[in-house]
């Protein structure tokens, strides 16, 4: 009994702590060095991109959405997307036109986005290549 409560709670540890182990891999392929010794980023810099916070959730739904097809499809999320089409209303598709690119990049879509301006909730449907 006393070696599943120490493995229960090692798990819960370990699940704890998985976003900084993955946000230290992410960091690592991008920069020299830990992030946990990196500076804040300033807000001076991040203003200097011009960018709108509001692209932020919009790019975020439109990641999961990606996801979920994945998933659903029981593949890996390293797997290839070979079209995704995002309709959104219009303001909403002008900010995932700026961030196009990385969604592509995140969602590993091999082909253009596909947008178009429709009423109601960001959706996408995407075919697995």
């Amino acid at each position: 009994a006393e070696d599943g409560i120490r493995d229960r709670d090692v798990t819960g540890v370990q699940t704890c702590a998985l976003p900084i182990f993955v946000t230290e891999e992410v960091w690592s392929w991008f920069h020299e060095g830990s992030i946990h010794t990196s500076s804040w980023p300033q807000a001076d810099a991040l203003r200097a991109h011009g960018g709108d916070a509001a692209v932020v959730p919009a790019v975020a739904e439109v990641i999961s959405q990606l996801r979920k097809v994945k998933s659903e499809a029981k593949v890996s999320m390293k797997a290839d997307v070979a079209v995704a089409r995002i309709s959104a209303p219009a303001g909403v598709v002008e900010l995932l036109r700026s961030a196009q690119t990385d969604i592509a990049s995140a969602g590993r879509v091999q082909s253009p986005l596909e947008f178009a301006a429709a009423d109601g909730a960001i959706a996408v449907a995407a075919t697995l290549a």
